[in-house]
């Protein structure tokens, strides 16, 4: 039976342009997962959206002199261009609008109707200079569990939560004015209140989930769960929909579970009626999986606050699958909009194959360490891991045939060597299921399956073999190359999956296959020739084209 997923990756702040640490961590993964479920005839949802709402779209627009709303809508734009670019497909990544906001608001109007939009008094730093009540990006301090440096709301080093009454050092991020202290009632999420259910799931996700998001779980447990604020005093975000908190805003984080379930309404083709009771395909009643995609340092949102929220609502479903990815880092230092300690995305993609540029952030994938990114890497391991290994083997394939008297012959592949090709498919099947999803091993088996196949045409010239052996050898090699190459390659690099089934007049590699029996197959020069010319490097990457 098939099956139907909904994928999300954390919506991006639009208060700039993907750079390459985005593209490596959740965008990229939940893209490989996302086509190979639907090669298996699955159904999926994969969705996004642009966080308009954060504040660090406010406090960047303060640092560059721009108008917030309309260097948002700019970002949203060029995010789009850059995903396009990169060959990410999802089928909505939408910006806050008016249906967004209805739907948000009517989704947390029935959580406060549940009783679980509780009102409590909270303690906020208040900045004279800037008059505004400081929190997330507006505030400064250490973070109270590891004492890095941090900004307000959560731990990007360690991924804890704090909020304006634990961060130690508190000041401004954006002045050196005085700070008050000023209380203000605001409505709050009790997650101690979900204590055994939060337990009994991260006891059935031990052993199966990436192990530093369940030991952060555990840790988490081990403690009084702190409340959560689901209102700010702002005037940047949604207005909240709750009486007597009028002034107040929506926590963006809050607003984020919603603003998911909106856009997989939108990829759906659901038409928005701005109830917040509706939740589509997240709806209890529907068989649907979903899969989270997110950096490890956004844990806590998706861990804690987002469960608590679906419980509190009544009908939504919580998280199937968290798939959790570490820090890339740009010449050993975090990669940083604010800081401007960046490569962006379109510029790599503007000099560099998509290709290329997919496989190497697959192979270098932050899976469960932190990575370095530098460009000379990338080059060297994209050329010894990628590029020179398909050479050879395409053209020792070609050199084999020639020697053997097999060049122009045409056969089908019998039970026997489906059988075997069969194996190599199961093998990358493998690393694209959810258990043991791995981009970093998709990637690493492909070089090494290239560097098999090179070192296999060697071999079927070697004197000790029998003719016979050698012929079974190269026809092997050769269906490697021709009918498995595009299919495994498909959800990594489709551009390149495209342009090898073309050079060998081969259908659409939109479905894995149960069995390659039967399939035919056929080396000659020419086709060999044109996918050693246009299977690879693309000489003028779509971005550089487009400028």
């Amino acid at each position: 039976m098939s099956r139907t997923f909904i994928v999300t990756a954390t919506p991006p702040t639009p208060n700039g342009d993907f750079h390459v640490g985005h593209l490596s961590g959740p965008y990229l993964g939940a893209d490989i997962f996302s086509r190979y479920q639907r090669m298996r005839g699955n159904q999926v949802r994969y969705v996004c959206s642009a966080d308009r709402n954060q504040s660090y779209v406010v406090t960047t627009a303060e640092r560059l002199g721009k108008n917030p709303d309309r260097m948002a809508t700019a970002c949203h734009g060029e995010m789009r261009q850059t995903l396009e670019a990169a060959d990410i497909r999802m089928d909505a990544f939408n910006m806050v609008d008016d249906d967004h906001v209805a739907f948000v608001q009517s989704f947390l109007a029935k959580v406060e109707a549940n009783g679980h939009a509780v009102r409590k008094p909270w303690r906020f730093p208040y900045s004279v200079a800037e008059d505004r009540y400081l929190f997330e990006s507006f505030v400064s301090g250490h973070c109270p569990v590891c004492w890095s440096p941090t900004a307000g709301a959560i731990c990007e080093a360690c991924g804890h939560p704090n909020d304006t009454r634990t961060l130690e050092l508190v000041s401004s991020s954006r002045s050196a004015g005085d700070i008050d202290y000023r209380e203000v009632e605001i409505a709050v999420l009790e997650l101690e209140r979900f204590r055994s259910q939060f337990t009994a799931f991260y006891e059935s996700k031990r052993g199966i989930w990436r192990p530093h998001v369940v030991e952060f779980a555990f840790e988490m447990l081990s403690k009084p769960l702190p409340d959560y604020p689901l209102t700010y005093p702002s005037d940047w975000g949604i207005p909240a929909p709750f009486a007597g908190l009028e002034g107040q805003v929506l926590n963006v984080w809050a607003e984020m579970l919603p603003g998911l379930i909106n856009s997989t309404r939108i990829a759906d083709g659901e038409k928005s009626t701005g109830d917040g009771g509706r939740t589509g395909l997240w709806s209890l009643g529907r068989q649907a999986e979903l899969v989270e995609f997110l950096g490890y340092d956004n844990s806590f949102f998706f861990t804690f606050v987002h469960p608590a929220l679906a419980w509190a609502h009544g009908d939504c479903r919580i998280v199937d699958t968290i798939l959790t990815n570490e820090f890339f880092e740009l010449e050993n230092f975090k990669f940083s909009t604010s800081k401007g300690h960046l490569i962006w995305g379109r510029d790599l993609l503007r000099e560099r194959d998509v290709n290329a540029v997919r496989f190497y952030l697959a192979l270098a994938n932050p899976e469960y360490q932190k990575m370095n990114f530098t460009q000379g890497a990338m080059d060297e391991l994209v050329e010894v891991r990628l590029s020179r290994p398909y050479k050879e083997a395409a053209s020792g394939i070609l050199e084999a045939a020639a020697a053997l008297g097999l060049s122009g012959q045409r056969w089908r592949i019998d039970e026997r060597t489906a059988g075997s090709l069969g194996g190599v498919l199961a093998r990358f099947a493998r690393f694209h299921e959810i258990e043991t999803f791995s981009p970093q091993r998709i990637a690493e088996h492909l070089s090494q399956l290239l560097v098999r196949i090179a070192a296999g045409s060697r071999h079927a010239l070697s004197p000790r073999l029998a003719r016979a052996e050698a012929i079974e050898e190269v026809r092997y090699l050769a269906a490697l190359f021709q009918l498995v190459l595009p299919l495994i390659t498909r959800p990594l690099m489709p551009a390149f999956s495209d342009r090898l089934s073309q050079a060998f007049a081969k259908g659409a590699t939109d479905a894995w296959p149960a069995s390659l029996a039967g399939q035919e197959c056929q080396i000659e020069a020419a086709t060999y020739g044109q996918a050693l010319a246009a299977a690879w490097f693309d000489r003028e990457p779509a971005l550089r084209r487009a400028s």
